[in-house]
């Protein structure tokens, strides 16, 4: 399945393929539950590959406004903290988050997701941050916060 989607993703001067290439390797398998036929997994697959800063969607902005924006920049921090990057350690730091914001996940994973692939992506938000990794995660996160506070 890679090898059939890198094509439609990536052009051949591409500098970056074989990262890319990696990182879809890594997101196969969450892209696959999501996806019921090929066109739908090169649309899942598209947000790994999106440059920043990132234009957010019609249905993915809905999630975003000036609250949640208020909470990614609280999050930030704690992220960035982060020493092992791996779905369970993102976790728990999320879960910690919310739990000192009273924040439900429901409520702030379309916001998350919105800013992370610019759209109302359907993989789960631990799948997304751990395929992104940590150093994509943060750029994002960073271009948006900032692009929210030039909007002001």
């Amino acid at each position: 399945l890679v090898d059939i989607l890198m094509p439609k993703i990536v052009t051949q001067d591409d500098s970056q393929a074989a990262q890319y290439k990696e990182k879809l390797l890594k997101a196969m398998p969450a892209l696959k539950e999501k996806a019921k036929d090929l066109h739908m997994l090169t649309a899942h697959a598209a947000f790994i590959f999106s440059k920043r800063p990132l234009n957010i969607d019609e249905k993915g902005a809905t999630h975003v406004t000036t609250d949640t924006c208020a909470l990614l920049t609280q999050l930030y921090p704690l992220l960035s903290q982060l020493e092992d990057w791996t779905k369970d350690e993102i976790k728990n730091s999320i879960d910690a988050f919310l739990t000192q914001t009273e924040i439900k996940l429901g409520k702030f994973a379309p916001a998350l997701r919105a800013v992370l692939t610019g759209s109302a992506n359907p993989l789960g938000i631990y799948d997304i941050l751990a395929i992104l990794g940590k150093e994509e995660t943060l750029a994002r996160l960073d271009s948006h916060i900032k692009a929210h506070k030039d909007s002001k």
